[in-house]
């Protein structure tokens, strides 16, 4: 009757707690005993700190992980409008050009009665101007850092 009444007083202090049989191999219960004489407590002391450990880690690295997702998805929100602005400024170069290559078509109409060297000044003019119209779009691209 001693026993049995020892028994339930140990078990009444430990309602929280459950016990648990368990084979493991014999290498492991040794490590695991080496672990608990190190850190100086009972071997259920030594797994419950092993098992909060790695739950606690456990959290941490899917914490990282939600962090990384949320950063990832930010930067493939500005590349999509990086890539939308850059196709913008395509379209507004394109049109320009359209315009400039017709400006050039109507200029050569024109041009089509004058004389050799007149052509050829002519034509260097407006070669010239592109090239200035096209280095401004260049420059007014790189401030805005889409080259």
């Amino acid at each position: 009757m001693l026993n049995a009444a020892t028994q339930k007083r140990f078990r009444e202090r430990n309602r929280n707690k459950r016990a648990y049989n368990i084979p493991i191999q014999n290498e492991i219960k040794a490590q695991l005993n080496r672990l608990a004489k190190k850190a100086g407590c009972s071997i259920s002391v030594t797994l419950e700190e092993l098992i909060t450990g790695a739950h606690s880690r456990e959290l941490l690295h899917l914490k990282e992980m939600r962090k990384l997702k949320d950063k990832t998805e930010q930067h493939i929100k500005q590349m999509a409008e990086s890539e939308r602005q850059a196709k913008k400024a395509a379209v507004s170069i394109q049109a320009r050009l359209n315009t400039a290559l017709k400006e050039l078509s109507d200029k050569i109409a024109c041009l089509k009665g004058l004389e050799g060297e007149e052509l050829a000044a002519e034509s260097e003019t407006i070669h010239k101007q592109l090239l200035l119209d096209n280095e401004e779009v260049y420059f007014k691209l790189t401030r805005s850092g889409r080259t």
